[in-house]
């Protein structure tokens, strides 16, 4: 089993309010109860919508009216439309359907063989990179700024690097 979700900063209230209006109770508490936490042992980050409707309307306009949940580590996004939970896999062009209750999507989350399947995340090469390279701390536009300078962003990015994500937050 992979790790639960794990809290994170907490969504602005303006999202917040936003998604009470639109979404049912249990999708607005995964924000309220976990705020932009990740699981799946960082593949998955919980993001927030309002930050992300743009974004989604100009890439996937078919989906321009559903709300974003969730992006993985290898630019997949997790939304909600009309009572389920859709995975558009930008990486590879497609877009499927993958839980119909949030309650199923996050058990489906807790198991490596639900990640590693082709029908549901097909997370390779996450494992791999996460062994390597460990998993970064979710960025916000304080930290980035604070963090890295431009040659340390340019560090980061080798892939000959022998430290962690993890050992660069502050």
């Amino acid at each position: 089993m992979t790790q639960p979700l794990m809290p994170g900063p907490p969504l602005s209230s303006a999202s917040l309010d936003a998604a009470v209006e639109r979404l049912p109770d249990d999708v607005v508490a995964l924000w309220r109860d976990h705020g932009l936490g990740a699981t799946a042992d960082g593949y998955l980050r919980i993001v927030d919508p309002t930050a992300w409707q743009d974004v989604l309307a100009e890439v996937a306009p078919r989906f321009a009216a559903a709300t974003p949940l969730m992006s993985s580590a290898l630019g997949d996004l997790v939304v909600w439309l009309d009572g389920r939970a859709h995975l558009l896999e930008f990486r590879r062009g497609t877009s499927r359907i993958i839980a119909n209750r949030l309650s199923t999507l996050l058990v489906i989350l807790g198991y490596e063989s639900f990640l590693a399947d082709p029908d549901y995340f097909d997370w390779s090469p996450f494992p791999e990179a996460r062994e390597r390279l460990g998993v970064c701390p979710a960025p916000t536009n304080a930290s980035v700024s604070a963090r890295c300078s431009p040659s340390e962003a340019d560090d980061l990015l080798r892939p000959s690097r022998s430290s962690t994500c993890a050992s660069t937050s502050s």
